[in-house]
Formats: C-alpha cells, sequence, structure tokens
C-alpha cells in the first residue's frame, strides 16, 4: 500500500497539452465539400484519439474584407493562396495521451 500523497492532495494540477492546426479545404473539391468533412467524419476520427479532452473547430468565412485601409509597402490583406479555411484546437489531458492505444 502506498502512503505518498496523490497529487490531488498536494495541489498538483495535471498538465495538459493543447495544439492548434491550420486547416485548408482541398482545392479538387467544393468548399461546402471540405468544411463537411471536416464537421462529420473528420471530427468523428478526432474524437476517437485517446486521451482527448477537448475539439474545437474554427471555420473562417471564404472571404474576409481587409480591415485596414490599404497602404504602400504594408500587406493589409491576405493574399488568396496564403489564406486558411479554418483552425481546429484540440487539448488532450497529457503530452502523452494521443500515444495511448485501448486494447
Amino acid at each position: 500500500m502506498s502512503t505518498s500523497p496523490s497529487a490531488a492532495q498536494l495541489g498538483v494540477e495535471k498538465k495538459r497539452l493543447t495544439s492548434s492546426i491550420l486547416l485548408w479545404v482541398r482545392t479538387d473539391q467544393t468548399r461546402q465539400t471540405g468544411m463537411d468533412h471536416w464537421k462529420g467524419p473528420h471530427s468523428g476520427i478526432i474524437s476517437a484519439t485517446p486521451g482527448l479532452e477537448e475539439h474545437r473547430q474554427i471555420h473562417l468565412a471564404e472571404h474576409n474584407p481587409s480591415r485596414w485601409p490599404a497602404t504602400d509597402g504594408v500587406q493589409t490583406s491576405i493574399p488568396a493562396d496564403q489564406k486558411i479555411d479554418g483552425v481546429a484546437e484540440v487539448t488532450f489531458q497529457s503530452a502523452l495521451a494521443p500515444l495511448r492505444t485501448h486494447l
């Protein structure tokens, strides 16, 4: 029997791992097909990852008007070849949690 205090008794909080991933829709499909895939099958795959605590998807608008006035020498709008379509944020119970497998 262990006599050492648990992490909760010591007031130690487990460290979680959170990651943000930039997302782009495939160019050989419609944007709506890509968004539907993220919301549907892809979301199911991510949700099944061992140790997943939270999964968020942020879908960005297809066209984002610049909020800054055009200024010589300053990039005030996002070039079409550099825009992202969304961001996925995942939080795991720990840095090693996604490596665990269900047996």
